[in-house]
């Protein structure tokens, strides 16, 4: 299973479980970086993204109204990753849940500021398997009411939400 980004547009070719899960885009910029600390902070800077994303979504929205920034797109996160540590890009918009899980090991990056964008996560399904999705939400609620939701969380992303 695989983390995915429940949004309207998403929904109209697939269906969801319930979101299992509050995540966000987040800021990521080198340890060093003092000058980052929020959206507002990345006029006349340079940003990476994943190309096809919401992060990359979002970021093509704030140029698309009106920030002064350089977008750079990337195949993916390791590729974009290596370009901040690099400079080519002075910070990247990615999806928290990565990004948690990348700083735990990356003692060279930072989250810079607060989540932005909420958004929830759950499990795709094709669309009309009615029969998988309840299933899936089943094992949720089953893994919600043990606890279980929650004991993952803080053992991968050092968060408790479930």
């Amino acid at each position: 299973m695989s983390s995915i980004t429940i949004t309207p547009e998403r929904q109209k070719t697939l269906d969801f479980s319930e979101g299992y899960f509050k995540a966000g885009l987040s800021l990521v910029v080198n340890r060093c970086n003092k000058s980052v600390t929020s959206t507002k902070d990345l006029m006349g800077r340079s940003v990476g993204t994943t190309k096809g994303t919401t992060s990359d979504k979002y970021v093509q929205n704030l140029k698309t109204n009106g920030a002064k920034i350089t977008i750079k797109q990337y195949a993916g996160e390791r590729e974009m990753l290596s370009s901040l540590r690099d400079g080519d890009v002075d910070v990247v918009v990615n999806g928290s849940i990565n990004s948690g899980v990348i700083l735990k090991r990356a003692s060279d990056l930072k989250f810079a500021g607060e989540l932005i964008q909420p958004e929830f996560i759950g499990v795709a399904v094709k669309k009309g398997d009615r029969e998988l999705l309840k299933t899936v939400n089943g094992v949720i609620q089953e893994f919600r009411s043990q606890g279980r939701l929650n004991s993952l969380f803080e053992r991968w992303l050092n968060s408790q939400q479930g």
